[in-house]
């Protein structure tokens, strides 16, 4: 691995102010393209820079551990409470317990002081979310070393662990066509892709949507009408998608929700209303988060391996590090279908 002292030399500045980068000396006064050459020529010459804990650990002799930056597009509500989100995190722990590896969650693009500096310092970085493309080409200067964690993008240039929830909603909608349901309806919102400062650069169409779409065409059977593609996750919007749809001249037989916590607003919606589940209206939707066993009736859900995902993300990482193997890979995780009381075969 290259020294400090030659990435000093191609950056054309002093050890010190290499080293004070490194740490992120408060005190430091460099113009930031002084910095960015810093930091180009340690990205140029494969240099990595640890922390002097680190540095205690590999100059002890012992199995120097491995030390990954996570970073997240989660706003911080969803990071501490989203069910699915929690999960993923799990995964990932469970993975680095058991590889000897370091995670450092160090900041969610929605935090309001990001150091961007500190990716040089780790072996590689995980990015969990949806990163705007030039956000994407940014921190790959950073870091090399980068998986991307639930994004279902085609990302040829890097490598990411998604779910496979196109396949999975057109399994949903053979499924309930199977039961006689033709008149099927989706309440779902689109994909915000994040800047750096935590703002949505712009709005993509889901692959749940889109599958849903394109199965419906094929079938002869797509009505715009049927699709409720909300511009917020909150509670009033969800309920006034439900009722639109509801109180169509000839309403949906079956609603696709894109999660459980839509699931969840609009049976309360239904209920209140007197529309009876799955009677009237089977529901169906994604997550299989634990509150939807206990709903009234119990929901039919799409049970995502987040878990898997989590560690399939380190498996790759480490590919990349080890094998000196160049990214590219998109490893599609599957999802399972857990079938309940909330979808109902029509005479």
């Amino acid at each position: 691995m290259a020294s400090m002292r030659e990435v000093a030399r191609q950056a054309g500045v002093s050890v010190g102010i290499v080293s004070r980068v490194f740490n992120q000396d408060p005190t430091l006064k460099i113009t930031m393209a002084t910095r960015q050459r810093v930091l180009g020529a340690a990205q140029s010459l494969g240099y990595r820079h640890r922390p002097r804990g680190q540095q205690k650990a590999a100059s002890s002799g012992k199995a120097k551990p491995m030390y990954i930056a996570v970073i997240t597009s989660y706003e911080r509500r969803h990071e501490v409470s989203d069910p699915y989100f929690l999960a993923l995190r799990n995964g990932l722990d469970e993975g680095a317990q058991a590889l000897r590896i370091h995670l450092d969650y160090l900041f969610t693009l929605h935090s309001p002081n990001k150091q961007w500096d500190a990716l040089v310092r780790y072996d590689a970085v995980i990015l969990i979310g949806t990163f705007a493309d030039k956000l994407l080409n940014t921190i790959s200067t950073y870091n090399k070393h980068l998986v991307v964690i639930d994004d279902n993008r085609e990302l040829p240039d890097y490598d990411v662990v998604c779910n496979d929830f196109a396949f999975q909603t057109r399994h949903l909608l053979d499924h309930l066509y199977q039961l006689g349901h033709r008149k099927i309806a989706f309440i779902g919102v689109q994909n915000p892709l994040y800047d750096a400062n935590g703002a949505v650069s712009e709005w993509i169409t889901d692959v749940r949507q889109q599958a849903y779409e394109d199965w419906m065409q094929q079938k002869g059977l797509h009505q715009p009408a049927y699709s409720e593609i909300l511009a917020t996750w909150e509670i009033q919007a969800v309920i006034t998608g439900g009722q639109r749809l509801m109180t169509l001249p000839t309403p949906p037989t079956a609603i696709i929700t894109s999660s459980d916590p839509i699931a969840i607003i609009l049976y309360n919606m239904l209920h209140e209303n007197g529309w009876q589940i799955p009677e009237q209206v089977s529901v169906v939707s994604f997550d299989d988060i634990e509150y939807s066993r206990f709903l009234i009736p119990s929901l039919t859900t799409i049970h995502p391996a987040t878990t898997t995902m989590g560690k399939m993300a380190l498996r790759l990482l480490l590919e990349q590090i080890n094998d000196k193997r160049t990214p590219g890979i998109t490893v599609e995780v599957t999802s399972q279908l857990i079938e309940r009381q909330s979808v109902q075969k029509l005479n």
